[in-house]
């Protein structure tokens, strides 16, 4: 992948992740889902067929931005 280039300062970007608390506590890479968010009991309903993105984070090395990138597709399994 080509390097990024903060849009804010044009400084170099790092690349990151945000880790997620899923699957009974067990850490795992954020994912992106289209559509607003539904409640159901105590927590967020993910239908099990619906597919999402894995989350890229970036953080630039000059002025601190970090930026979201949703580009690697991943299935939900039921």
């Amino acid at each position: 992948m080509t390097e990024l280039q903060c849009p804010r300062c044009g400084t170099r970007m790092e690349e990151g992740h945000v880790p997620d608390a899923a699957h009974f506590g067990m850490l795992t890479r954020a994912v992106w889902h289209a559509g607003a968010p539904e409640f159901r009991g105590s927590g967020l309903d993910i239908r099990p067929r619906t597919h999402g993105y894995r989350m890229e984070a970036w953080r630039c090395e000059g002025c601190g931005l970090v930026e979201f990138y949703a580009r690697e597709a991943v299935r939900r399994l039921s």
